[in-house]
């Protein structure tokens, strides 16, 4: 899996290839995306639906109001877009995961300063116990968000 893993970052793009702790951040950030998935068994959509677009907030609905603005506002997220609170970044590449998740590779701008960023993406549809639910994980760092739908 190391081994893998690491050809995969120099071959793709050698400008973002992790140090050896930001490679075990990732793949503890996926193993508890994996998790998160068998807990809640997420649904995969079909090819022509895109689960992803949308408004999606992380706290309070208020925080999806068009006028709010407030670093935890909603995150719009469009077919070849993110935009967050004081960042936009542009869509570069897509490869689709196991489970309905998708990779991308995401061309920021924030404040004048352009980032090169590597996101996953895996979608958790409503059920019984869960509304439905975006994972945001930043493969460089782990960081894991979980989002709600707005309404």
């Amino acid at each position: 899996m190391k081994r893998s893993l690491r050809r995969l970052f120099q071959a793709e793009a050698p400008e973002l290839a992790p140090s050896p702790l930001d490679q075990r951040r990732a793949r503890a950030a996926v193993g508890r995306c994996l998790l998160l998935g068998l807990l809640i068994v997420p649904t995969v959509a079909s090819p022509a639906e895109n689960p992803y677009v949308g408004h999606w907030r992380f706290a309070d609905p208020k925080t999806c109001a068009t006028d709010y603005t407030s670093d935890d506002k909603a995150v719009i997220i469009e077919k070849n877009r993110i935009d967050y609170f004081a960042s936009s970044c542009a869509v570069k590449s897509s490869r689709a995961l196991q489970f309905g998740a998708v990779r991308l590779k995401l061309a920021c701008e924030s404040e004048g300063e352009k980032t090169l960023e590597d996101v996953i993406l895996a979608f958790v549809e409503k059920s019984d116990v869960n509304e439905d639910m975006l994972v945001i994980i930043e493969v460089n760092t782990g960081d894991t968000r979980i989002y709600r739908k707005c309404p």
